[in-house]
């Protein structure tokens, strides 16, 4: 792979993630890697993998498409602002007020792994999903799984070992985001402008 293409990483157990994240495949030259621990208490599809076992999806990049990842573990109203924020320096044009980087393209869709320790996040206030429509707009779809750890890149120093800025590393209580952007696509459109506010 090229570091223009994205892949979506599912493993068993944590020390396998601990892994590849230490191994020569996550660097970032082989593309930006998202993903995640499917743990057995998560049940569903975890279920059926052995430990050890690790599941790549590879989406590489095309003339007009490219892929980005993002770690969060801001909540509620931060969230929203996180996403604002960090989204844009990575490449991606999102739905908002403010102009876009020149260089920034529209998503095309979006891979998630969230920690399933932040249920608020997804079962009472659906803060995350609410941010990610508004966001990315109606039209991009966002699919993943909820993680008992998860595969990113390492956003801040609040992530232990948060000195290895840019590179990726396991980390928990966070949303971690797999972006394709496609220059050709169309920018994003708030749904709800009521939505602009938070």
């Amino acid at each position: 792979g090229g570091p223009g293409d994205l892949v979506f990483a599912l493993y068993r157990d944590p020390a396998t993630g601990d892994a590849l994240a230490d191994g020569p495949a996550v660097d970032g030259s082989r593309g930006c890697v998202v993903g995640g621990a499917a743990t057995e208490c998560l049940g569903g599809t975890a279920a059926d993998l052995m430990p050890s076992s690790l599941v790549l999806f590879h989406v590489p990049a095309g003339p007009r498409t490219r892929g980005a990842a993002v770690s969060l573990r801001d909540v509620d109203t931060e969230y929203f602002k996180a996403v604002e924020a960090t989204l844009p320096t990575a490449g991606v044009r999102i739905a908002t007020r403010d102009a876009a980087p020149p260089t920034a393209a529209a998503p095309d869709f979006v891979l998630r792994t969230t920690c399933f320790g932040r249920p608020d996040m997804h079962f009472v206030e659906e803060t995350e999903a609410v941010a990610h429509r508004r966001f990315f707009g109606s039209r991009c779809p966002v699919v993943g799984f909820l993680a008992g750890d998860e595969l990113g890149p390492a956003a801040s120093p609040d992530f232990v070992g948060g000195e290895l800025a840019g590179r990726y590393q396991t980390q928990g209580y966070t949303t971690v985001l797999g972006v394709r952007t496609d220059l050709d696509a169309p920018a994003p459109e708030c749904p709800d402008l009521s939505l602009c506010e938070l």
